[in-house]
């Protein structure tokens, strides 16, 4: 208790500790350091042991870090099964850094104002684990949270507002997970939370593995410095030792977000039961504003798989799923009313483009209305469809072959077109259409 008088602490609830050092510092391994409601302006260092430092609530307790270490509160090695809970975290460095301990608990934590990233997982020092619950991760720098080459999972929390980081106004980014200089890679669990208005890339995934359930990623802010990106969720493979990325996205809303709503280059990615709607063009140049995008990666010569199932993908810019050197099955999907692009170009509900490597998807009981250009069209892929409804749209079907590769339709049968409703056969034409830009991966 910072308001204690007496100059004879003992840690005891009559004679307290004044600082929360201390009593990390005094705590035997496994001891509960209960902190009392004031302001605390320390860095606290756990190491060598388990502690459990509690406040009363993130209202009412506040550690303020001096900047002088890494973090307001650093949890190192040898400290696997401490706890943080009930308090409020902000300072002139990052706000929680952890490496080399495991099964670490961090519980209705406010984060917020911090110069440097909000929580900072990483196994520099050894194999790290975190379960971030219950809390509030707002208006910090850089990144809000990261995991590198470590386990993490996040429930019920948010994460919002970061900033861009002050030296050149780059980045800014919600949720970042990547494998490490160790060649570990990380692993995220992402439930019942919210990410938003953050800068450059809402969750960003990196050669790793990323498990998203229930959780609203919305409203992600183009980079400060030259307002590009602002992409919902970005999943790239890496040529170093993490290699292709895995996405698991699963009852979840994205919406509101710049470029792509769900990006996914060189990796593999399973879409269920999930809203990718109204994602925005680019401000600085009025591109893109795609749904959902799945890209090969020319640096790692592979190809993205995408299963996309009882999904709906709505109101987004320029093309609502694109399939580009990659490989997708879509299935009981609703796209519907994908709009041009800021430029008043585009608009196509499915675009599947060769792009230096074969391209194929599979359309089944999916739904494609209202675009404003074509509900599918092929340039240079391979596309097997049926039991498809595609209605009001300038073309139903369209093909072109593209950079030497010709375009293929196979239909399985039980697939309608037509406008005001689909009662009408499908008619493949061939109108000299161009096919929408790729969007350029993340740095």
């Amino acid at each position: 208790d910072g308001s204690y008088a007496g100059g004879d602490s003992d840690g005891s609830a009559e004679k307290p500790w004044k600082t929360i050092g201390e009593a990390v510092k005094a705590a035997a391994p496994g001891a509960l350091v209960a902190v009392a409601a004031g302001a605390y302006p320390e860095d606290v260092l756990i190491k060598g042991k388990a502690v459990r430092v509690w406040g009363v609530c993130p209202d009412k307790v506040g550690i303020a870090g001096t900047g002088a270490g890494l973090a307001a509160v650093d949890i190192r090695k040898g400290a696997s099964g401490s706890e943080v809970g009930g308090l409020a975290v902000t300072g002139g460095a990052m706000g929680l850094l952890l490496s080399g301990s495991k099964a670490v608990v961090v519980d209705r934590v406010w984060v917020r104002d911090t110069a440097g990233r909000g929580v900072n997982v990483g196994d520099v020092l050894g194999p790290t684990s975190v379960a971030l619950r219950g809390s509030l991760v707002e208006k910090n720098h850089e990144l809000g949270v990261f995991v590198g080459g470590s386990h993490g999972t996040i429930e019920g929390t948010v994460v919002r507002a970061t900033l861009p980081a002050a030296s050149d106004q780059t980045s800014g980014r919600g949720i970042g997970i990547r494998d490490s200089v160790t060649g570990e890679r990380a692993t995220l669990t992402l439930r019942g939370s919210l990410v938003e208005q953050n800068h450059d890339l809402g969750v960003a995934v990196f050669g790793s593995d990323a498990t998203i359930e229930g959780t609203v990623v919305r409203a992600t802010l183009p980079r400060a410095s030259d307002q590009l990106f602002g992409q919902g969720i970005h999943v790239q493979g890496v040529v170093e030792a993490g290699g292709r990325a895995m996405l698991a996205l699963r009852g979840s809303l994205v919406e509101h977000n710049h470029a792509v709503g769900v990006i996914v280059g060189g990796s593999d990615a399973s879409i269920e039961g999930t809203v990718v709607r109204a994602t925005l063009p680019e401000p600085s140049d009025q591109l893109f504003g795609y749904g959902i995008a799945v890209l090969g990666n020319a640096d790692m010569d592979a190809r993205t798989t995408l299963a996309l199932r009882g999904s709906l993908v709505a109101q987004n810019h320029d093309v609502g799923l694109l399939v580009s050197g990659s490989d997708a099955t879509i299935e009981g999907c609703r796209i519907a009313d994908t709009l041009p692009d800021g430029l008043g170009s585009f608009g196509d509900g499915l675009v599947v483009r060769s792009f230096g490597r074969p391209t194929s998807a599979r359309v089944v009981a999916t739904l494609i209305e209202h675009s404003a250009r074509a509900a599918l069209s092929n340039f240079g892929a391979s596309v097997t469809y049926g039991s498809t409804l595609m209605q009001c749209q300038s073309f139903d079907i369209e093909g072109e072959p593209y950079e030497g590769s010709n375009f293929s339709f196979d239909h399985l049968g039980g697939s309608l077109c037509g406008c005001p409703v689909a009662n009408g056969d499908c008619v493949v034409v061939s109108a000299g259409l161009d096919p929408p830009d790729l969007p350029a991966p993340s740095e």
